[in-house]
């Protein structure tokens, strides 16, 4: 049962973390999508131009490697930091990176209205969805 909770409380977080992240880029995003809308006498505005400065162009990939353990890490699961653990932890990640590089599903064409894409690859290629 505190495994479960740790699990929650972990992923939680993270989403949270990528949320928040996204949901600020799509603004910034949206924000220059629609400056180039307005009427050019508005955009020569003080107040256009200081909303332009809060906007952004560039487009985000966050790719999620969330640990999954092969067994059970019970109550100390986030606890244990003895050299063995995070070697083992150590070997976890680079196991699930290799997967995840190879997917790459990064490297597809970002469509024009996004400005962030959230990738958990590992997730997307138990699920086949992985690139071939």
């Amino acid at each position: 049962m505190h495994e479960r909770e740790k699990n929650i409380r972990y992923s939680s977080r993270t989403r949270l973390a990528t949320n928040m992240i996204r949901e600020r880029h799509e603004v910034r995003h949206a924000i220059n999508e629609l400056y180039k809308l307005v009427p050019p006498e508005f955009a020569r505005t003080p107040q256009a131009k200081r909303l332009l400065d809060h906007g952004c162009i560039t487009a985000i990939d966050i790719v999620q490697l969330i640990y999954r353990p092969d067994e059970p890490q019970g109550s100390l699961k986030g606890l244990r930091v003895q050299p063995s653990t995070m070697q083992l932890r150590s070997q976890q990640g680079l196991a699930n990176a290799r997967p995840t590089l190879q997917a790459s599903p990064w490297l597809a064409a970002m469509p024009s209205e996004l400005g962030v894409r959230v990738f958990d690859a590992i997730h997307d290629v138990q699920r086949g969805r992985g690139r071939d």
